[in-house]
């Protein structure tokens, strides 16, 4: 599945997330899976432990860290529309 992206030069490239969350000035909304084995749940719980302001976090149960529209659609539609609709960020048409 990796063979088709660059994946040596992405990770030797020094992204540090932890430290960009700390200049954030929008809301945040994080969505991980709880099953996902390529990048750790803990790491989504670190960036919005970090992440100044308005932030969400909603962890898919059942996901993995491709499969959270999948097994999880109705829930994330709701997740994402909740968090628009508390942030005031959808415009009424």
């Amino acid at each position: 599945m990796y063979r088709l992206f660059p994946i040596q030069q992405l990770l030797s490239y020094p992204f540090d997330s932890l430290t960009k969350v700390k200049t954030l000035q929008v809301p945040a909304l994080y969505v991980h899976g709880d099953q996902d084995f390529d990048v750790p749940t803990e790491f989504s719980r670190q960036l919005y432990a970090a992440t100044p302001g308005s932030k969400q976090i909603w962890i898919a149960p059942g996901a993995d860290h491709n499969s959270v529209v999948t097994l999880q659609g109705e829930a994330y539609a709701a997740a994402v529309a909740a968090f628009y609709s508390e942030k005031k960020l959808l415009q009424s048409v």
